[in-house]
């Protein structure tokens, strides 16, 4: 179909603008924030506004990390907190679980918390 072969620029045009334009980088003042590689931190980010404090944090996910709430158990995985700001080491982990587990009935190694953040 020739109108079919016509149209195809101006829809590969179309895409191509449409993936360009989706990502929105600031270069100038990004924000970096750094844990150990081995922990996969920033295996999943997601912005988050905290009304009450009129504040915007990144929640950050680390699968592989190690928790300081659950000495232990091996990389259960954490999220961390971090405020947007030029500093690098100012994240702090969440506390979701501070219960050990029970040795009979479960396991918490290895969960990948953080694996997922929306």
């Amino acid at each position: 179909n020739m109108a079919a072969v016509r149209a195809l620029p101006s829809v590969c045009l179309f895409g191509l603008l449409t993936a360009v334009c989706a990502f929105n980088l600031d270069t100038r003042d990004p924000v970096i924030k750094t844990m150990p590689a081995d922990t996969f931190f920033g295996y999943s980010v997601a912005e988050h506004y905290i009304e009450t404090a009129d504040q915007h944090v990144l929640l950050v996910g680390a699968p592989k990390s190690n928790s300081r709430y659950l000495s232990g158990v091996t990389e259960p995985g954490t999220v961390y907190r971090c405020p947007v700001t030029s500093q690098k080491d100012d994240c702090t982990e969440l506390e979701f679980d501070s219960t050990p587990p029970d040795s009979n009935s479960e396991n918490k190694d290895k969960q990948f918390m953080g694996g997922a953040i929306a």
